[in-house]
């Protein structure tokens, strides 16, 4: 093989520069360039000249939970829900405890032989302890607790202390999920998973011990799987001075910013994409929404369909056979440090301006968010972005009812999503 090799000279970036332009016949290299939502520039080619340096995997899993969400409807319709889909072969859940019947919602699941994270506030947290104590006497080593109702630094640590006690260890976590569903860019999410774990920081010694974030994926395949990389990454720059001392579990949900009514089988094929993305990119728990979910339609055949499409790409597909498939590519490592890199800055600037939960109260993250998703709703109305079924490909033979209480729902969803927006005026006035 060495000889093999050697019969191939090497070309250098500046070689393959001259040799691509000579064959797009007088059109520029730079004219491929194009100037990601990101905020940087991504070129037509990249080579080892590119990378910054030589990285070890982002992560070493190869493993993900497949995770359930449960949230409308009874305790006794989610607890059936739950049990159906853990049947069907998940072994995670998550779902929103409060004003919930724990027994009730909780009836039958063994918490202790799968992965659950529940959404819980201040006032929960005893109640969630005493149910708990009564039914799992030892602790639970895979239960994780998102915060719910906090916009201050104060009331976050009171929930952290209670849910430390709780867990009997240090816990901290950050949901961006709303975030990503208001348009706010790859980077700009990065840097608000570290903004809100600042927050933390800023009455903590440390951060050590358990670490939770729950960030979206859209259908932006690479962009998507770098996102992920890079909280990882950066998860190591801040090691030493928050004194971390695990690594981050990350669940991923899909997107809903490019999700459709109209043509919805669609949205099978986007959260095939994005579920890939997400395994891709190291998530260590995934969630999958079902075609149905904005049409409000969900019934068991779709909720089982979303499940599935993890037990294909699992069982079928082999993602649980390897671990950051992108490391050592030099598209895939540069993206990734450029996302890294304009996430830094978003975060510096959130500091500077007093952190999280100040520039929230003054509006300026809503701010930006509001700036990239007028830039990705400008694309979609330009057709610069397709969404198929929609602004492209319409099936017109197609014909959906919607009722006055799903449609006023959704014009009140509070998601930007180009598409949807575009239905709702254009296919359902």
């Amino acid at each position: 093989m060495k000889d093999l090799f050697s019969q191939f000279t090497p070309l250098t970036a500046k070689a393959w520069k001259v040799q691509l332009e000579k064959d797009l016949k007088g059109v520029s290299l730079e004219d491929l360039d194009w100037q990601n939502e990101n905020g940087f520039v991504i070129h037509p080619f990249y080579t080892a000249e590119d990378q910054q340096q030589v990285y070890a995997p982002a992560f070493t899993h190869r493993e993900w939970r497949m995770m359930v969400k449960g949230e409308e409807g009874s305790d006794t319709f989610l607890n059936e829900f739950f049990l159906r889909s853990l049947n069907g072969g998940a072994d995670a859940l998550m779902v929103n405890l409060t004003a919930r019947d724990f027994s009730t919602l909780l009836n039958n699941i063994r918490l202790d032989y799968i992965e659950s994270c529940f959404f819980v506030g201040t006032g929960e947290l005893n109640r969630l302890n005493n149910y708990l104590t009564e039914h799992y006497p030892e602790a639970l080593p895979a239960l994780r607790l998102l915060p719910v109702d906090i916009n201050a630094a104060a009331a976050l640590k009171v929930w952290q202390d209670s849910a430390s006690s709780l867990l009997k260890e240090r816990v901290s976590a950050a949901d961006v999920f709303v975030f990503h569903n208001q348009n706010c860019g790859a980077a700009l999410e990065i840097a608000l998973v570290f903004a809100i774990l600042a927050e933390y920081a800023e009455f903590n010694e440390d951060l050590s011990g358990q670490c939770t974030i729950r960030a979206g994926i859209s259908a932006d395949y690479f962009v998507q799987m770098a996102k992920l990389r890079a909280i990882r990454r950066l998860w190591e720059v801040f090691r030493t001075e928050w004194k971390l001392t695990s690594e981050p579990f990350i669940i991923a949900e899909t997107s809903l910013t490019n999700k459709t009514i109209s043509d919805r089988h669609n949205n099978l094929l986007r959260t095939s994409v994005e579920a890939m993305a997400a395994i891709s990119g190291g998530c260590n728990a995934l969630v999958v929404n079902d075609y149905e979910v904005l049409k409000g339609d969900s019934d068991a055949l779709s909720q089982r369909m979303a499940l599935n499409q993890q037990h294909i790409l699992k069982e079928e597909s082999y993602f649980d056979k390897m671990a950051d498939s992108a490391c050592g590519s030099f598209y895939m490592e540069h993206l990734t440090d450029a996302l890294a890199e304009k996430a830094l800055q978003h975060f510096k600037i959130i500091q500077e301006q007093g952190g999280y939960f100040k520039c929230l109260q003054s509006g300026m993250i809503q701010q930006r968010i509001s700036e990239v998703a007028q830039q990705s709703n400008e694309a979609f109305l330009k057709n610069e972005v397709i969404v198929t079924g929609i602004n492209k490909y319409r099936n017109e033979k197609e014909k959906i009812a919607l009722s006055d209480v799903r449609l006023n729902f959704l014009k009140n969803l509070q998601i930007e999503n180009p598409a949807l927006r575009f239905e709702l005026q254009n296919f359902f006035n």
